[in-house]
C-alpha cells in the first residue's frame, strides 16, 4: 500500500528543521542539533537521511560527557549480556555506516558506535570498565544517603539507569521529602542493583497499596457514622483490642530477636517445608554431604507418603576444565546419573531452585535473595575446602555470566538469626564468575525478616534454617 502523500508546508517544514539541524551540529550545538532534527523527524519520517541523523547525534550527546557512556552509546542497559551488546551493535552499525547514509554525524556516530563495540567486546577492557561503573554507582548512592543542601541533586541509581531529580528545598520541600522516602525504600529492598522496570514496579505497587488503604478506611469510617453510638463504641473497643493484639505480637516477636533466641513463629518452621507430602516428581532437592546440603538429586517418582519412599536420580556436577582440581561444587551444571531408593525424609535439605538446561542437564547458580555458606577466604583453593572454615553471605544480584556475583557477609545475632555486618560499597564483595563456584560451599534455606521485626538499629535480618548452618557457625556465639 503506497504511503500517503505528505502536505507540502509539512515537509517544508521538515526540511527547514533539517537545515537548522545541520548547521547547529557544525556549530558545536548538539542539543539544539538533536531538537530539530527530532522535530523535523516527527514532521515527516520519510524525508531520506533524518533517522540516520537522529540516531547519530543521539550517540555523540550520549558520549558527550566526561566519562564515555560505553552502554549508553549502544542504547544497552548496564551489565547487559554480549548477546544483546552484539545485537544492539550491528543494528547502530547498519543505520549509522558512512557509506550508505552520508548524512552529518553518522561518521562521528559510526565511530563511537565501533569504539564502545571494541571496548565491551574485549572481555579484560570490559571487566574493567564495569568494576569502574559499580564504583561509581555504589559512591553516587552513599552520596546520596548522605543527605543532599538546598539546591543540590539527589539521585536515584539504578542497573539500568541514573536517574536525576533536582528540587530546591525551599519551595518544595513535602514533594522532595516523599520521593526521598521512597527511593530510599526501593534501594534498601535491592541495595542499588534494581532494574529499572523493578522500581517502577515496586512503587506502583506501593501507591496502589496506599489508594486501597485509603478507600478501606473510607468504608470503615461511612458504615461507623451511620450507626449509632453504641455501634461506634463497640467498635471502637473492637478495634483497639486489635491494637492492643498486634503490640503485643510485635512486642513477643521483637523481644525474642533483641535476645538472640531462636525464632519459634510458625513461618520460620522450615520442617514443614520437607513433609513427606512436600515432594513431588521433577523436583530438585538438596541432600546432606558430611552435615551440609551440598549434594542434588531430581526425584523421579513418589512411591509412598506413609511410609516414605522415593525414587532419586543423583546429579554429578560437571567439573569446568578451567578448574581441574574441583571435582565437586554446588553451582554450575549438573548430569542425572544413578537411581537409587530414599526412605528416610530427614536426609533432605530444601526444594532447589535451578534451570533445566538440556536433556538431563540442570544448572544451579545462586538467585538474588539467597543465602549461601562461603568458604573462609583466609585460604585459597584446595585447602579453603579442607579446613572447613565458613562464613555466610546474602546474594544481592542474581548470577550472571557477564560479571559474576555480588554479595554482601552476614553475622550472626542470636540461634539462627543474622544480620547483615556492613553497608556501602566496601561492603559488598563482587565475585569474578571464574571463583563462584570455588569460593560457594552451599545454599542456606532462610527467611527475610520484615523492617518492624529487625529489631532497634538492624535494618535486614535473616533466620536460617540451622539443620544447614555450619556446626562451627551453630556453636559460635
Amino acid at each position: 500500500m503506497a504511503s500517503p502523500e505528505q502536505d507540502p508546508d509539512t515537509v517544508n517544514e521538515a526540511n527547514h528543521h533539517k537545515t537548522l539541524a545541520e548547521s547547529s551540529f557544525t556549530s558545536g550545538d548538539l542539543t539544539s542539533a538533536l531538537n530539530h532534527a527530532r522535530k523535523a523527524l516527527t514532521l515527516s519520517p520519510n524525508t531520506e537521511g533524518l533517522s540516520s541523523m537522529v540516531t547519530a547525534f543521539e550517540t555523540i550527546t550520549s558520549a558527550s560527557g566526561d566519562a564515555p557512556e560505553w552502554y549508553k552509546i549502544l542504547k544497552v542497559e548496564p551489565f547487559s549480556h554480549f548477546d544483546t551488546v552484539k545485537q544492539q551493535y550491528s543494528k547502530l552499525a547498519l543505520a549509522l555506516h558512512p557509506d550508505k547514509n552520508p548524512y552529518v554525524g553518522c561518521e562521528e556516530g559510526f565511530r563511537l558506535v565501533n569504539e564502545a563495540f571494541k571496548v565491551l567486546e574485549d572481555r579484560v577492557r570490559r571487566n574493567e570498565y564495569d568494576a569502574k561503573l559499580r564504583i561509581r554507582i555504589q559512591g553516587e548512592i552513599g552520596a546520596c544517603d548522605g543527605g543532599c543542601d538546598e539546591t543540590a541533586s539527589f539521585s536515584t541509581v539504578c542497573t539500568s539507569k541514573i536517574i536525576t531529580y533536582s528540587r530546591k528545598r525551599k519551595k518544595r520541600v513535602d514533594e522532595v521529602s516523599e520521593s526521598l522516602r521512597r527511593v530510599r525504600e526501593v534501594e534498601a529492598e535491592d541495595e542499588g542493583m534494581m532494574t529499572l522496570a523493578e522500581m517502577q514496579s515496586v512503587l506502583k505497587r506501593n501507591k496502589q497499596k496506599n489508594i486501597n488503604r485509603e478507600e478501606k478506611m473510607g468504608r470503615e469510617t461511612q458504615e461507623i457514622s451511620s450507626g449509632d453510638e453504641t455501634l461506634v463504641e463497640m467498635s471502637t473497643n473492637k478495634e483497639n483490642g486489635k491494637r492492643e493484639a498486634v503490640k503485643k505480637k510485635k512486642k513477643k516477636k521483637t523481644n525474642h530477636k533483641e535476645l538472640g533466641e531462636i525464632v519459634e513463629d510458625e513461618d520460620f518452621d522450615f520442617d514443614k517445608e520437607r513433609m513427606p507430602r512436600s515432594f513431588k516428581k521433577g523436583q530438585v532437592w538438596a541432600i546432606y554431604d558430611d552435615n551440609v546440603p551440598r549434594c542434588y538429586c531430581l526425584v523421579s517418582e513418589v512411591v509412598s507418603v506413609s511410609p516414605f519412599k522415593v525414587w532419586i536420580s543423583w546429579l554429578d556436577y560437571e567439573s569446568e576444565k578451567l578448574i581441574s582440581w574441583m571435582k565437586n561444587s554446588s553451582c554450575g551444571r549438573f548430569r542425572v546419573s544413578e537411581k537409587a531408593l530414599i526412605e528416610h525424609v530427614k536426609l533432605f535439605s530444601h526444594v532447589v531452585n535451578c534451570e533445566r538446561v538440556a536433556r538431563e542437564v540442570y544448572q544451579v547458580y545462586p538467585r538474588k535473595g539467597s543465602v549461601w555458606a562461603v568458604y573462609s577466604e583466609t585460604d585459597t583453593g584446595q585447602k579453603r575446602r579442607k579446613t572447613k572454615h565458613y562464613e555466610i553471605v546474602v546474594c544481592l544480584t542474581m548470577y550472571s555470566d557477564a560479571y559474576g556475583l555480588s554479595v554482601a557477609y552476614l553475622e550472626k545475632v542470636g540461634d539462627s538469626l543474622f544480620k547483615r555486618r556492613d553497608y556501602g560499597c566496601n561492603a559488598v564483595r563482587w565475585v569474578e564468575k571464574e571463583d563462584v563456584a570455588g569460593l560457594l560451599s552451599h545454599q542456606i534455606p532462610a527467611k527475610k525478616l520484615q523492617e518492624d521485626q529487625c529489631g532497634a538499629g538492624v535494618r535486614e535480618s535473616w533466620v536460617l534454617d540451622l539443620a544447614s548452618v555450619p556446626p562451627d557457625l551453630v556453636s559460635a556465639t
